[in-house]
C-alpha cells in the first residue's frame, strides 16, 4: 500500500512538474509573440512614415485637379524643380514675332484647338479632364528687331496611353521622369498681365546666374481656371549641369 501511494505520488509530481513546464513554455511563447508583433508593427509603421517623407504630396496650388508630382529644393530667388514620373502631353506651336508674343499674342487660338482635343476631338472620341498646368514653351528662332520665336502650348494628360489628336496641328509627347527645372512662382489676383511673365523670367534668370541656364528656351505655366481670382503663375529655365 505504501508503495502504491509513493507510485501515485511520484506520478502526480511528474505531471504537476509538466504542467509547470509546459504553462511556462507557453506564457514564454506568448510573451515573444507579442514582442515580435510589436517590433513588427514599429518597423512597418517606420517605413510608412519615411515613405511618406519621400513621396512628393500634391501642390496645394493645383487645388482639385490632377497636375504632375515633383519634388523641390529652395534656393536663393527660385526652387530647383525635379519631376518624379514621366508626364505625357499634347500640344500646339506656332511661330512668330517675339515682341507680338511677348504681349501675349497668339495664344487663345492654340488653347482652343486643344481644348478642341481633351473635349473629344481625338481617335477614340473621348472626354479628358482638365489638368494643371497650362505650359507654354518659348524657344527663340532668331533675335533682332524683327526676332522671333517659336511657341508650343501644352495641356498634362494624365493617361500615358491618351488617345492620338485627330487635328495635324497638333502633337504628343512624354517628358522623362527625373526633368530638373529652375522655378520661380509668383501670385496674380484677378488676371495675369503678359508683361510680369518677362519680369519674372528675367528675375530668375538673373537669380540663377547668366551661364549656368539654356539661354534659347524658358517655359511659363499657369494653374488656375479664367475665373480664378488668386492665381499661382510659375516661370521656368532649363540649368546646365553643375
Amino acid at each position: 500500500m505504501e508503495q502504491a501511494s509513493a507510485v501515485l505520488y511520484h506520478l502526480i509530481s511528474s505531471f504537476s512538474v509538466e504542467l509547470n513546464v509546459t504553462e511556462y513554455y507557453y506564457k514564454s511563447t506568448m510573451q515573444s509573440s507579442v514582442v515580435l508583433g510589436l517590433l513588427c508593427c514599429l518597423c512597418i509603421s517606420a517605413m510608412a512614415q519615411e515613405a511618406a517623407k519621400e513621396a512628393p504630396a500634391k501642390p496645394a496650388f493645383c487645388k482639385s485637379i490632377d497636375c504632375p508630382m515633383f519634388t523641390s529644393v529652395e534656393k536663393d530667388g527660385y526652387s530647383v524643380r525635379t519631376y518624379t514620373e514621366a508626364t505625357r502631353w499634347v500640344g500646339t506651336s506656332t511661330t512668330s514675332y517675339t515682341f507680338w508674343m511677348s504681349m501675349g499674342g497668339g495664344s487663345s487660338g492654340m488653347f482652343n484647338k486643344l481644348f478642341k482635343y481633351i473635349g473629344g476631338e481625338n481617335v477614340m472620341g473621348k472626354k479628358i479632364a482638365m489638368t494643371a498646368p497650362v505650359l507654354m514653351d518659348y524657344e527663340t528662332v532668331s533675335t533682332g528687331w524683327f526676332g522671333q520665336t517659336k511657341m508650343t502650348m501644352w495641356f498634362y494628360v494624365t493617361d500615358p496611353n491618351s488617345p492620338m489628336p485627330t487635328s495635324g496641328d497638333l502633337e504628343m509627347t512624354t517628358l522623362p521622369a527625373g526633368l530638373t527645372l529652375a522655378v520661380r512662382s509668383f501670385k496674380t489676383w484677378g488676371v495675369t498681365l503678359p508683361w510680369l511673365w518677362g519680369r519674372n523670367v528675367d528675375a530668375l534668370k538673373k537669380a540663377v546666374g547668366k551661364g549656368n541656364f539654356v539661354e534659347t528656351k524658358y517655359f511659363t505655366a499657369s494653374y488656375d481656371g479664367p475665373w480664378a481670382f488668386s492665381r499661382h503663375n510659375e516661370v521656368m529655365i532649363i540649368p546646365k549641369p553643375m
